[in-house]
């Protein structure tokens, strides 16, 4: 790599990088690995790439996006589109906990507390009821 110019970060999308090194590369490949494992996670009926699109993700996108697009997002590829990996994190409920770390440090917006508090009280309630049915449940 040269030191000081600017082209020394062009291109690191296409790079190879060793599977172990802090490379964008590599945490692309990760983030499309869980992709493909939430949607390993569905019921049977859903695994397949072509009904995963047209059941769940072509709610979110007007139209069921083709196998090969799945793919590529699952595989990590820089070009996969925004909308496509923003189905899959929506659907995986992670939205909340990724604004939190993305926007960590900053002074959040409104919005952001409303998205974050949103979620923060439903886990609470659940959380709140499971103690109940728990000290409700009968003595063994």
């Amino acid at each position: 790599m040269k030191s000081s110019s600017s082209d020394e970060y062009k291109g690191l999308l296409l790079e190879r990088p060793s599977i172990n090194s802090d490379h964008i590369v590599n945490y692309l490949e990760c983030l499309g690995d869980s992709f493909r494992r939430f949607r390993n996670s569905h019921d049977a009926s859903l695994r397949s790439r072509a009904n995963f699109g047209e059941e769940v993700l072509s709610k979110y996108l007007g139209n069921s996006p083709a196998r090969t697009t799945i793919e590529r997002c699952e595989q990590g590829s820089p070009n996969s589109t925004w909308g496509i990996v923003a189905s899959y994190i929506y659907e995986m409920g992670a939205f909340p906990d990724l604004i939190k770390a993305v926007s960590y440090g900053q002074q959040p917006t409104l919005q952001i507390m409303q998205l974050v508090r949103k979620k923060a009280k439903n886990e609470l309630v659940e959380s709140a009821n499971a103690a109940t049915r728990k000290l409700n449940a009968p003595v063994k």
